[in-house]
């Protein structure tokens, strides 16, 4: 994820408070579907707790990150893990239109992440460093790529 956050000190840290973020966020989900389709009440309080935590973690995450990429990482692979979980756990149908809907927010992130201005300071980086988008779009393809060879 080093790619998507800036380079700065700290950044290793606040990029895994963005992944505990959209754990957070996948489990809190799935906790919910859980206690809707098991009719307890636990799911729910963890539920709450999980997408509290999320919330946190993610409030702390964007003092490093951009506020749009920050969200668009959070919901974007949020969605498309809580969709890969919901056909395995809870056996859901996936269409191939559902695969191509999923694929809007991966081209999203793309998009804000290429879009986004950051402070340059003169750099010493290697020249084709300054692509940083080619990276989030082969993180990307990637995700889409293992959800589908996944659920097919």
């Amino acid at each position: 994820m080093d790619y998507i956050l800036k380079q700065e000190k700290g950044s290793c840290f606040i990029g895994f408070l963005l992944a505990l973020a959209i754990i957070a966020e996948i489990t809190g989900t799935l906790s919910m579907k859980w206690a809707s389709v098991s009719g307890g009440h636990t799911g729910f309080i963890l539920m709450l707790a999980m997408i509290a935590l999320s919330y946190i973690f993610l409030a702390f995450a964007v003092k490093k990150i951009a506020l749009g990429v920050a969200y668009a990482l959070w919901e974007g692979i949020g969605i498309l893990l809580i969709t890969l979980f919901s056909v395995l756990l809870f056996d859901e149908s996936l269409s191939l239109l559902k695969i191509a809907g999923l694929t809007t927010p991966v081209i999203g992130i793309v998009l804000i992440k290429s879009g986004t201005q950051k402070k340059r300071l003169p750099s010493r980086r290697w020249p084709m460093q300054q692509f940083e988008w080619i990276h989030a779009a082969r993180l990307a393809i990637a995700i889409v790529l293992e959800i589908i060879a996944n659920v097919f």
